[in-house]
Protein backbone atom coordinates (compact mmCIF):
# COMPACT_ATOMS: atom_id res chain seq x y z
CA UNK A 1 0.00 0.00 0.00
CA UNK A 2 0.80 3.57 -0.82
CA UNK A 3 -0.02 7.06 0.44
CA UNK A 4 -2.66 9.14 -1.17
CA UNK A 5 -4.28 12.11 0.30
CA UNK A 6 -8.29 12.11 -0.55
CA UNK A 7 -11.26 14.11 0.40
CA UNK A 8 -13.99 12.08 2.16
CA UNK A 9 -17.50 13.54 1.75
CA UNK A 10 -19.38 9.93 1.70
CA UNK A 11 -23.06 9.96 1.11
CA UNK A 12 -23.04 6.53 3.14
CA UNK A 13 -21.01 6.86 5.58
CA UNK A 14 -19.25 4.15 7.25
CA UNK A 15 -20.32 1.83 4.93
CA UNK A 16 -18.94 -1.25 2.40
CA UNK A 17 -19.11 1.81 -0.12
CA UNK A 18 -16.99 3.70 1.73
CA UNK A 19 -14.32 0.80 2.09
CA UNK A 20 -13.87 0.20 -1.09
CA UNK A 21 -14.18 3.77 -2.00
CA UNK A 22 -11.07 4.27 0.36
CA UNK A 23 -9.70 1.66 -1.19
CA UNK A 24 -9.63 2.62 -4.83
CA UNK A 25 -6.67 4.81 -5.53
CA UNK A 26 -8.53 7.09 -7.53
CA UNK A 27 -11.77 9.42 -7.34
CA UNK A 28 -15.37 7.64 -6.45
CA UNK A 29 -18.68 9.87 -6.92
CA UNK A 30 -20.22 10.62 -3.69
CA UNK A 31 -17.40 8.89 -1.39
CA UNK A 32 -13.86 10.18 -1.97
CA UNK A 33 -11.96 12.42 -4.27
CA UNK A 34 -8.80 11.78 -5.01
CA UNK A 35 -6.40 14.90 -4.31
CA UNK A 36 -2.72 13.15 -4.76
CA UNK A 37 -1.32 9.92 -5.07
CA UNK A 38 2.48 8.91 -4.43
CA UNK A 39 3.65 8.45 -8.50
CA UNK A 40 6.71 5.81 -7.03
CA UNK A 41 4.43 3.78 -4.86
CA UNK A 42 6.91 3.78 -2.41
CA UNK A 43 5.56 0.88 0.21
CA UNK A 44 5.95 1.00 3.85
CA UNK A 45 8.11 -0.79 5.54
CA UNK A 46 7.27 -3.06 8.67
CA UNK A 47 8.71 -2.18 12.12
CA UNK A 48 9.54 1.22 10.57
CA UNK A 49 8.87 5.01 12.85
CA UNK A 50 8.04 7.35 9.79
CA UNK A 51 7.61 11.07 10.42
CA UNK A 52 4.71 13.39 8.98
CA UNK A 53 4.61 16.71 8.25
CA UNK A 54 0.98 17.79 6.81
CA UNK A 55 0.25 21.48 6.53
CA UNK A 56 -2.69 22.87 5.22
CA UNK A 57 -3.99 26.58 5.07
CA UNK A 58 -7.52 27.23 4.76
CA UNK A 59 -7.53 30.40 3.63
CA UNK A 60 -5.99 29.50 0.31
CA UNK A 61 -6.60 26.06 0.04
CA UNK A 62 -2.38 25.12 0.00
CA UNK A 63 -2.14 21.47 1.37
CA UNK A 64 1.29 19.65 1.35
CA UNK A 65 2.27 16.47 2.94
CA UNK A 66 6.06 15.55 3.90
CA UNK A 67 7.03 12.24 5.00
CA UNK A 68 10.22 11.41 6.60
CA UNK A 69 12.06 8.27 7.46
CA UNK A 70 15.31 8.63 9.58
CA UNK A 71 15.26 11.83 8.84
CA UNK A 72 15.12 11.71 5.02
CA UNK A 73 12.35 12.97 3.45
CA UNK A 74 11.18 10.10 0.82
CA UNK A 75 8.05 11.37 0.10
CA UNK A 76 6.56 15.28 -1.00
CA UNK A 77 3.57 15.67 -2.61
CA UNK A 78 4.60 19.60 -3.19
CA UNK A 79 1.91 22.37 -3.04
CA UNK A 80 -1.24 21.17 -3.74
CA UNK A 81 -4.60 23.48 -3.94
CA UNK A 82 -8.06 22.29 -2.76
CA UNK A 83 -10.52 24.88 -1.56
CA UNK A 84 -13.08 23.28 -0.59
CA UNK A 85 -11.67 22.36 3.18
CA UNK A 86 -12.12 25.10 5.08
CA UNK A 87 -11.20 23.84 8.00
CA UNK A 88 -12.39 20.38 10.08
CA UNK A 89 -11.70 17.34 10.63
CA UNK A 90 -8.57 14.98 9.40
CA UNK A 91 -8.07 11.38 9.61
CA UNK A 92 -5.40 8.71 9.13
CA UNK A 93 -6.26 5.86 7.81
CA UNK A 94 -4.50 2.57 7.54
CA UNK A 95 -6.43 0.36 5.00
CA UNK A 96 -6.07 -3.85 6.26
CA UNK A 97 -2.59 -2.95 7.79
CA UNK A 98 -2.80 -5.24 11.18
CA UNK A 99 -0.43 -3.65 14.18
CA UNK A 100 -0.12 0.13 13.09
CA UNK A 101 0.96 2.74 15.62
CA UNK A 102 0.05 6.31 15.63
CA UNK A 103 1.75 8.23 18.11
CA UNK A 104 3.11 12.12 19.01
CA UNK A 105 0.38 13.22 16.98
CA UNK A 106 -0.42 16.93 17.41
CA UNK A 107 -1.98 19.66 15.45
CA UNK A 108 -1.90 23.74 15.55
CA UNK A 109 -3.33 26.11 13.75
CA UNK A 110 -1.15 28.73 12.54
CA UNK A 111 -3.40 31.75 11.61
Amino acid sequence: MFVTLQVVNSASGPSTALERALWHTGTTPRQVRLLWHDPKQIPWRSHTAYRWMLTHNAENGRIRLRIYDAGEEIIDTGYLVDRTLRGGRLGFFALQQSQVFWSDLSYRCSD
